[in-house]
């Protein structure tokens, strides 16, 4: 493994750590006291926190899709062999990791769509984390 993919490593995991832990807070520690407590509006607090997380996130997002696509073209050449699990397994990590960013860049306009159905925007952050969880037990998987 050279030096680019130990720092293409490096600022992967740190910003899919980032990624995964802002999504987690959001969805298990906000969406559990809005449910829990209804009496208090956090309407004002979501907007306050979502203007100063969506600029840090969104550079996040982008170092973790940049070093993402940079680590899966320096491994790339496992991929001429697709009846492996690590080439299976690598582009369904890829896939997903897509998916999840996609998932960030669009949750504003969809949840301006669901914005009076709190039951798709709880499903929709669920999901994200599931995606989330998934792509790390494959990239676990990958390395056994």
């Amino acid at each position: 493994m050279g030096n680019l993919d130990i720092w293409l490593l490096t600022l992967h995991l740190f910003s899919a750590t980032l990624f995964i832990g802002t999504v987690f807070f959001w969805t298990f520690i906000i969406d559990w006291v809005r449910n829990r407590y209804p009496q208090i509006d956090l309407d004002e607090a979501e907007t306050l926190f979502s203007r100063r997380l969506r600029p840090i996130m969104s550079v996040n997002v982008t170092i973790l899709l940049l070093s993402g696509l940079g680590l899966f073209y320096h491994r790339h050449a496992a991929l001429k062999d697709f009846d492996t699990f690590y080439a299976y397994g690598l582009s369904l990590k890829a896939l997903l990791g897509i998916i999840a960013i996609a998932a960030f860049f669009f949750m504003p306009l969809l949840m301006r769509l669901f914005k009076n159905k709190m039951r798709a925007h709880d499903i929709a952050h669920y999901l994200l984390f599931g995606i989330m969880i998934l792509i790390v037990i494959l990239a676990k998987a990958l390395y056994w």
